[in-house]
């Protein structure tokens, strides 16, 4: 546990001058108006901004993307199909809806959190606590930059788990728990074969729409067989390998990517065209991350918490590293030394970001961090639960008395056992009573 004196240190070292000061509460509410009603205009625009806000982020949340950026290793084109939702926040600052104190990009991240937002009251679920603060800087040539910085940054879709761990703790610093976390995001929207070559949504039916644990549900719910979405290509890099189920009542195929099905099943997929043997994943054992997916799928509040988490730490990463200023007080370091399951990745000196009141005492241990059991597995996880794989209490133990005599076993009650004496008379003047005597059998009549 780290104590209060070092978050307080935390403070004085990272405590850096932002714009959060210019924002006020009403600039604020003016900007969500204008987020809420973009989203109430278009519904497609809930899965829209928080994809946009992803992509951004991976390039340090400075509120551009570059549209015709081509990833060299496989030719694919990360940010495509994005330019209708940054016109539609474009138009929503042309009118006024962002208010000048505020940063392009902090508007877009503020808007992907009102997403989020919109998403989690359709699922008729509890409001999410997401730490908004302000200070991102924009890039010169927003929103549409030519830059090609981040072009090998994006996550390749065809690869496993190996890799898709190892992207998300090298681009947020995200331990493979929360990276299964964050991949629920894939809730909400459908891929589309004009923007990635992939076709098709993760769920069922308006669920695309409800920020849910409706993602996992469907992952553990097969079968999930691979096909090829793209088989008239012959160059293996085109080819779009995507795991597939039939739809109820004549609705189309969900499809996992290698990067969803990871998370559950043990894929070794091809390293070009991302092909798996055997394609049906039923008959493919458990990856080393299956235990979240299967909590996540059984418990809709113990993945919304994880979720939250890693949503805060990819929104709070800056380009250059450094630690906003927003309203709940300094984003500041903790260390996370827990173990990474994999066993791969050591998450020792982790950097995660947590929000804290200013001069307030340390969080509890697991604030803002994962609750109990987070970063192990859950109940079960790595370490065993209260009383597993140790007796219950007084198992192996031998319950009260037990190989020990009861109370008065073994020891006489009174006159148990005990017999007066027969030489020694009564005392006098106390004859026995009746005919008997004790340690004696009674007198029969008759009998002299």
């Amino acid at each position: 546990m780290i104590s209060s004196a070092v978050y307080r240190l935390g403070f004085i070292l990272l405590l850096l001058p932002s714009t959060a000061e210019g924002v006020t509460t009403a600039e604020e509410a003016q900007a969500k108006a204008s987020c809420r009603s973009a989203l109430q205009n278009n519904r497609e625009n809930i899965a829209g901004f928080v994809r946009l806000a992803f992509h951004d982020c991976v390039g340090g949340c400075n509120g551009c993307v570059n549209l015709n950026l081509v990833d060299p290793t496989n030719s694919d084109r990360p940010n495509a199909g994005l330019m209708e939702y940054v016109n539609e926040l474009e138009n929503q600052i042309a009118t006024g809806g962002k208010p000048a104190s505020m940063s392009r990009a902090d508007f877009w991240i503020l808007c992907s959190v009102e997403a989020l937002q919109t998403a989690r009251q359709n699922a008729g679920r509890a409001p999410l606590n997401i730490n908004m603060v302000y200070g991102r800087q924009d890039c010169p040539d927003g929103p549409y930059t030519a830059s090609t910085v981040n072009a090998a940054n994006f996550p390749n879709p065809r690869q496993g788990l190996t890799v898709t761990v190892k992207w998300c703790l090298d681009t947020f610093g995200l331990s493979s728990q929360f990276c299964v976390a964050l991949l629920g995001a894939h809730t909400l929207g459908r891929a589309r074969a004009r923007s990635s070559g992939f076709e098709g949504a993760w769920v069922r039916g308006a669920g695309e729409f409800h920020l849910n644990n409706g993602y996992y549900r469907e992952l553990v719910e097969g079968p999930w067989i691979q096909n090829n979405n793209n088989p008239g290509s012959n160059n293996l890099a085109d080819h779009r390998w995507q795991f597939e189920k039939s739809g109820r009542l004549g609705q189309p195929n969900l499809l996992m990517l290698n990067a969803d099905m990871c998370l559950l099943k043990d894929i070794q997929p091809h390293a070009i065209s991302g092909r798996v043997d055997p394609s049906n994943a039923n008959s493919i054992p458990d990856s080393p991350t299956a235990i979240f997916v299967r909590t996540y799928a059984s418990d809709d509040g113990a993945w919304i918490r994880d979720f939250t988490h890693a949503f805060n730490v990819m929104i709070n990463r800056l380009s250059t590293a450094v630690f906003l200023t927003g309203p709940t007080g300094p984003v500041i370091n903790d260390v996370d030394n827990r173990v990474d399951p994999l066993g791969t990745f050591p998450i020792q000196n982790m950097i995660i970001q947590t929000v804290m009141s200013p001069g307030g005492d340390p969080p509890p241990p697991g604030g803002n961090l994962p609750p109990q059991g987070r970063n192990l597995q859950p109940q079960g996880r790595d370490l065993p639960p209260r009383g597993r794989n140790l007796p219950p209490q007084g198992r192996n133990l031998p319950p009260q008395g037990r190989n020990l005599p009861p109370q008065s076993r073994n020891l006489p009650l009174p006159g148990r056992n005990l017999q007066t004496p027969r030489n020694l008379p009564f005392p006098r003047n106390q004859p026995p009573r009746g005919n008997q005597r004790f340690g004696t059998r009674p007198r029969r009549r008759g009998r002299p």
